[in-house]
């Protein structure tokens, strides 16, 4: 928690600004056991009280992770908990017939990197280029 406490409260920095009207940051979470370090923040109002008076905390629950990233990179949230270790990042670029997926394994308690590449295909047989990418994760 303490390692994620600059990021929240960069946000905060940037909702307190001279002028701005409260703000709501929207964030995701799962309400099970494996994910008890955002449920326990929120419960205990950590978040809040990191983030100040004058930001509003608006916890959405999901039931599994594609979920969460798909309402992140949806717009819906803000930011997600996606969990204790490792985080899979990764961003695709697409440009004509051309794609480019790059990805890292990031083991989450210290943002140590354990593994990352860049895969620059052809977008002929994308379920091709979706089975390369998770075999390179999963080795």
């Amino acid at each position: 928690m303490s390692k994620r406490l600059p990021v929240i409260l960069a946000f905060a920095f940037l909702a307190v600004l001279p002028g701005r009207a409260q703000t709501t940051i929207r964030v995701g979470a799962f309400p099970n056991i494996t994910h008890a370090q955002a449920m326990v923040g929120k419960a205990n109002g950590w978040f809040d009280k990191a983030m100040g008076p004058q930001v509003k905390v608006q916890w959405t629950s999901f039931n599994a992770g594609p979920s969460a990233i798909e309402a992140l990179f949806g717009g819906a949230i803000d930011m997600t908990y996606v969990g204790p270790n490792p985080a899979i990042n990764g961003y695709v670029r697409s440009n004509g017939e051309a794609v480019r997926v790059n990805v890292q394994l990031i083991k989450a308690v210290d943002d140590s990197h354990l593994w990352a590449d860049t895969f620059d295909r052809k977008l002929t047989d994308i379920f091709s280029v979706e089975s390369e990418v998770a075999k390179a994760i999963a080795d």
